[in-house]
């Protein structure tokens, strides 16, 4: 009977131990899913290592390319002006004003399709708080 009451004792406090391990994780996964995030956060360790960016007119079809480090550090100033939420639906939408790909060598390592107020970054949908789209318009037609 002493073994019995052991063993239970054993037990309940491994499952208050699961239960507050899986709350934090519940709690940790909402905040991190809530907080806004800026664009250095999607690039990380490889925004200084970036060799290249393209940037192609969703209206005209038309692509720009720089190799200038001078060039792509305005762009990255731009996008980190603003901040980045995940958007509630996650739904496609169609077509976009600009596309941006970013290098480190001739490995693509992100890729934006960018509408404005919405932007899918890498598959996932994020609303952009405080973006000014002239300036990401006027950044590409300096390279026109």
């Amino acid at each position: 009977m002493e073994d019995m009451t052991m063993i239970l004792k054993k037990h309940k406090s491994l499952l208050i131990i699961t239960i507050v391990f899986l709350t934090l994780c519940i709690i940790y996964l909402i905040i991190n899913n809530t907080r806004s995030k800026n664009f250095s956060d999607f690039i990380g360790p490889n925004e200084q290592k970036i060799s290249k960016v393209s940037m192609m007119n969703g209206s005209t079809g038309k692509e720009v390319c720089t190799n200038d480090k001078t060039k792509i550090k305005e762009l990255i100033t731009l996008l980190n002006n603003a901040h980045y939420k995940k958007a509630s639906d996650q739904k496609n939408i169609i077509g976009y004003s600009f596309s941006y790909i970013f290098y480190v060598g001739n490995e693509a390592i992100l890729k934006i399709s960018d509408s404005g107020d919405r932007m899918m970054i890498d598959k996932v949908f994020y609303d952009a708080i405080g973006k000014e789209p002239a300036g990401v318009k006027n950044w590409y037609n300096s390279l026109l």
